[in-house]
Formats: structure tokens, C-alpha cells, sequence
């Protein structure tokens, strides 16, 4: 992952669990950057100080420039750090999707996820860094369609996210029929 730790004695640990990888390409013009440190830690990106929550998880993003961006993180504890070096390349050029497969509405039903860090997607296209983020295992989703390998989550009425099929199963009730969604209503 390209680490460089400084110093001796007890080794750091940053941990970032995304972007996965060290070379990334993205038609996106920011980058999110997702992980954990240990208690101690603080993390540094560009010089300045990444805000972590108080179990040391931490998220943010990185604004992108067209072509080769590259992004050090340094993680510091005690007087040793740790750097994380990524190469994230921003195109014009959109992810290949496969155009003939057509969106299928479904009625909206309730799936939840089957593992740990399943990421959600702002499109149905498992290829470059298009997660909005990652959820746990046994998160409950409105499903309201497909395309392909993808599922389409109901996030509001203007707003959806895709998530693969192999990634969620259907939920049941007691009697064995699909679960449907408990949609909020306002009323005047």
C-alpha cells in the first residue's frame, strides 16, 4: 500500500479501507477517503489535520485535478509517522457500461446486505470509485429496481442508490411473504 513507517519501536496503524488499492481511476472529481487509526493517532493530509471520530475512524475527501493526482496521508503518533501514497487518475472518460440492458421497476421491497463493507454506488457500474459509501452487514434497503448485476436502493424520492445483486437478499416476514417498506408520509 506504499507505507513508509519512521522511527522504531511500535509500528502505526492507519488503516484506510478506501479507496482500495494503491493506483485508482475515477471520472469523479473528488476522491472519498475512508479507515481507522489507533488511539493516539492523528492523521494528516497536505499538512493539515484530519478530523477523526473519537474510535479513530475517519472519513473525507480529496478533490481531484484532471490526469494523475497523487495523495499522501501521513499518520503520527509520538513522534513516528506513517505515509500512505495513492495515485488516483481522474478521466473525462465515463466508466463502459453495458447500454442494452435495460432498468426494470420493481415494487419497492426490503433487501438487507449479506456482508461487512458492501459498498453503495451513485451508478450501476462496478468500476472506478463511484461509492457513495459502505454498509454493514444486515442493513435493511428499498429495493425499487434493477439493471444487469445491480439493484436500485430507494435512498428519498429524488435520490437512489445502486447496489449489487449478489450483495443483498430478500427479506421475509413471519409469514413467509417479501417485506414492505415502512415509508414516512407528511401530512398538512
Amino acid at each position: 500500500m506504499g507505507a513508509v513507517a519512521f522511527g522504531c519501536g511500535m509500528t502505526l496503524a492507519m488503516d484506510v479501507v478506501y479507496p482500495v488499492g494503491k493506483y485508482n481511476k475515477t471520472t469523479h472529481d473528488n476522491v472519498y477517503f475512508m479507515g481507522s487509526l489507533e488511539k493516539g493517532e492523528t492523521l494528516f493530509y497536505q499538512g493539515a489535520k484530519v478530523a477523526t471520530s473519537k474510535n479513530g475512524a475517519f472519513a473525507f475527501t480529496v478533490p481531484l485535478r484532471q490526469g494523475r493526482n497523487q495523495v499522501f496521508l501521513r499518520a503520527c503518533k509520538d513522534g513516528r509517522c506513517m505515509i500512505k501514497q495513492y495515485y488516483i487518475t481522474r478521466t473525462l472518460e465515463a466508466p463502459k457500461t453495458t447500454t442494452d440492458i435495460a432498468f426494470t421497476p420493481i415494487s419497492k421491497t426490503v433487501f438487507k446486505t449479506v456482508g461487512d463493507n458492501v459498498p453503495l454506488r451513485y451508478t450501476p457500474v462496478d468500476a472506478g470509485m463511484n461509492r457513495m459509501g459502505h454498509l454493514s452487514k444486515d442493513t435493511q434497503l428499498i429495493i425499487d429496481g434493477r439493471k444487469g448485476d445491480f439493484y436500485r436502493v430507494y435512498l428519498t424520492p429524488s435520490r437512489y442508490g445502486w447496489i449489487m445483486r449478489k450483495d443483498v437478499v430478500l427479506m421475509f416476514d413471519k409469514k413467509g411473504y417479501p417485506v414492505k417498506p415502512e415509508l414516512a408520509h407528511f401530512y398538512n
